[in-house]
């Protein structure tokens, strides 16, 4: 039984090797060592937008911005979802708190993020996939 868990994790340790190491040359040069990517300035016009509505508290502006339903992660593992830019607007103060809106101002293009998931800011409080919003942790620490 011992040598069959043996060549099993074997064989998924040579997977892993071969799906690693395929990764085609226009992914591994948008990438470093770690998986990640400080964003280009060319992609950082999305961020500078989605952080200027937030500054002037233009929230349909904001709502524009995000894919439905939104992933909102509060502390506790409670998920909670927003299904439409109706229902944001109503819950605008509670997925965005004051908090959350001061580390957006204050975020320059150049901190986010990007891995195969996605882009988002240092800490993983937003999250992104393309242009748009789709997942907040509110439980992450600015």
């Amino acid at each position: 039984m011992r040598s069959g868990r043996l060549s099993g994790m074997t064989r998924l340790l040579g997977t892993l090797i071969i799906l690693c190491t395929g990764m085609p040359a226009y992914l591994r040069s948008q990438t470093d060592t770690a998986g990640l990517k400080i964003r280009d300035s060319l992609d950082a016009a999305p961020w500078i937008e989605f952080r200027s509505a937030v500054v002037r508290s233009d929230t349909a502006a904001v709502a524009a911005r995000i894919h439905f339903p939104l992933r909102v992660n509060g502390p506790g593992r409670v998920v909670h979802l927003v299904m439409d830019s109706v229902q944001f607007l109503r819950e605008y103060g509670r997925i965005l708190p004051p908090r959350l809106r001061a580390l957006i101002a204050r975020l320059p293009a150049e901190s986010l993020w990007t891995s195969w998931r996605g882009t988002a800011t240092p800490a993983g409080e937003l999250w992104f996939e393309g242009d748009l919003l789709v997942a907040i942790s509110l439980s992450s620490r600015p």
